[in-house]
């Protein structure tokens, strides 16, 4: 008798709130966390200690999660970054705490679906290699194994693609979300889903407008109470979550008071914060943020070569898009419909979890009713050096443009610059710019290696190399670097245990440090 599949399941692991759905009877079904008192599927990104040192993760950690030291907000803006996260009296790289927001997901589900073992994990469309990689590994920290990642605008597109099979339309999906934004173009066509292009900011984010909040009360705070009033960083810590409450209210009243007994102090005397914030206010105070995401809407549009006039429905997604000004600022860009008809908290969960659905169909029997053409955001590119009147020029060499359609592949062939060089380093670029031809215009992905020992060349002509490169349909590429006249080759990638985790005694590390934690 063969084993029953697991239900098709998608994650949303994001900077603020995370969510898990899974696909059933023809539907996706976030799952609501059994210990939030209004059964909400949404989960804050949080993980603290209690005063027991004992872990809690979500909705119970928000008590403790701005205390100096106890806790950890916002670590998916760490993933790419192998600087430590500090928890208590101990270090951890970012991926084991981010594994234990996705562990509290997969415990949330099972305990209504039974075991998981395999999911469908959302990330941002402008989000690094590195960052890509490392959120796998901390979902197989936490015991699922990552089967396919998925942009987070094109899952959303397809939460809303699965009720619209007959849709003929171009929709622009404006993701904003707790730490990304994310805009792309897709056109809908007889069940089909084509992204003509993502263009986006990995530095923009809901906690961007928080923080525009925290320092209008403060400066108000300051010009109530004079300005040699201190405010100690435990006193910010406390302002946080005041201020994301802040940002909430304001989305449905006019004004609101933040009220904090014993903020701040004067002569060591501790003085209480009572500051009023209206709507008006806050919107100017976050202009320039407004700004930025307008900036990103039009390069985006520009991108998918695609006007204004040309898109037939805007998809807002993200909890981010719940600010009226935002609303406002898309609403004025389009003429057609701002359409919320999946709820933005939720849709790329529900995405990922229709995208799982999708490739059990297609392993099945070959069939799904929607079909996806993906594409990637970045332009990758090498670093090729030119020898100029005996000068070294470093340029960028596109191996592919932005917004490129994936599964996609290239091979090209470059020479050493002598005959006796013994090694060469290639170092990998990327960029939003489709006319990138300047190391100056590029990013520096963290992805490089060299190859040594290389013999001088019998010919006194420099060695051939060849770079293979590619993207898969998981959204990852892979380059591989050979010398075709010694036999020499290596995969590129980024540094191991430094950027990537990839060793396999640093995995089993952490996996107990996981373990310990949980």
């Amino acid at each position: 008798m063969q084993a029953q599949k697991q239900l098709p399941v998608g994650i949303d692991f994001g900077t603020s709130t995370s969510v898990i759905s899974v696909f059933r009877d023809g539907e996706p079904y976030p799952v609501p966390d059994s210990s939030n008192r209004f059964k909400s599927p949404i989960v804050p990104s949080l993980v603290a200690l209690d005063s027991r040192d004992r872990l809690i993760v979500g909705e119970q950690a928000r008590a403790n999660v701005d205390l100096p030291g106890r806790g950890v907000r916002e670590v998916k803006r760490t993933m790419d970054s192998p600087q430590p996260v500090k928890l208590g009296d101990r270090e951890y790289r970012p991926e084991v705490i981010a594994s234990m927001v996705i562990k509290k997901l997969k415990e949330n589900a099972e305990a209504r679906f039974g075991p998981i073992t395999e999911v469908v994990l959302s990330v941002p469309a402008i989000f690094s290699e590195v960052g890509k990689y490392n959120t796998k590994q901390a979902a197989k920290l936490a015991g699922l194994n990552a089967i396919h990642l998925i942009s987070e605008p094109t899952a959303a597109a397809l939460a809303y693609g699965i009720r619209n099979l007959d849709a003929d339309e171009k929709v622009l999906v404006f993701d904003f979300g707790g730490g990304t934004l994310d805009i792309s173009v897709i056109e809908m066509m007889d069940g089909v889903l084509d992204v003509n292009g993502t263009f986006g900011d990995p530095h923009l984010g809901g906690k961007d407008f928080d923080e525009v909040l925290i320092n209008l009360a403060v400066s108000k705070f300051k010009a109530q109470e004079g300005p040699d009033v201190e405010v100690s960083a435990r006193d910010l810590s406390k302002l946080k979550e005041e201020a994301e409450a802040c940002k909430i209210a304001l989305s449905e009243q006019e004004g609101f008071t933040i009220m904090i007994p014993f903020f701040g102090s004067r002569d060591g005397i501790p003085l209480d914060l009572e500051v009023d914030i209206s709507r008006d206010e806050f919107v100017a105070a976050c202009s320039h943020l407004l700004a930025r995401a307008r900036q990103c809407l039009e390069s985006a549009l520009t991108a998918s070569k695609a006007t204004p006039e040309s898109i037939q429905r805007v998809l807002m997604v993200g909890g981010t898009t719940y600010i009226p000004a935002v609303r406002e600022m898309v609403a004025s860009v389009f003429n057609c419909p701002i359409s919320t008809d999946v709820p933005p908290d939720l849709a790329v969960s529900m995405g990922a979890a229709i995208m799982a659905h999708l490739k059990q169909q297609t392993e099945a029997d070959g069939e799904a009713p929607l079909q996806l053409i993906d594409s990637y955001a970045y332009g990758i590119g090498v670093e090729v050096a030119d020898i100029v009147q005996g000068q070294i020029h470093l340029t960028y060499d596109p191996l592919s443009a932005p917004n490129t359609t994936i599964p996609y592949s290239v091979s090209k062939n470059y020479n050493l610059l002598w005959p006796d060089q013994e090694s060469i380093e290639v170092r990998v670029f990327q960029t939003l710019n489709p006319h990138t031809n300047s190391l100056a215009e590029a990013y520096f992905t963290g992805i490089s290696a060299v190859i040594e020992d290389i013999p001088p060349s019998p010919t006194g002509i420099p060695h051939p190399i060849r770079i293979d490169f590619s993207i898969n349909t998981d959204q990852m590429i892979e380059l591989r670097a050979q010398i075709p006249t010694t036999g020499q080759s290596l995969i590129v990638r980024a540094n191991t245990n430094e950027l990537r985790l990839e060793d396999p005694e640093e995995f089993k590390k952490l996996k107990d440090q996981v373990d310990d934690l949980w």
